[in-house]
């Protein structure tokens, strides 16, 4: 389980959607499973990390969700 999805996309709480776009971006190219097949089990959970915490924090909805609450009441 995801523990915090700022740390996952490796930005700061008051990021916009602009820097979460572009970490996310980065990041995904970064530990993508078919880029790099080594360890592909490990870069496939990570991807997954990377998605969800996306998926989130780029919908303004879920983002004050996640900000006011915390993961337990987004879920």
């Amino acid at each position: 389980m995801i523990k915090d999805y700022y740390q996952t996309l490796e930005i700061p709480v008051t990021s916009d959607q602009n820097e979460i776009c572009k970490a996310f971006k980065t990041l995904s190219l970064k530990w993508h499973p078919e880029r790099n097949p080594e360890n592909k089990r490990e870069r496939y959970l990570k991807f997954c990390e990377i998605c969800e915490s996306f998926e989130v924090l780029s919908s303004p909805i879920y983002k004050a969700i996640y900000d006011q609450h915390g993961i337990k009441n987004l879920k």
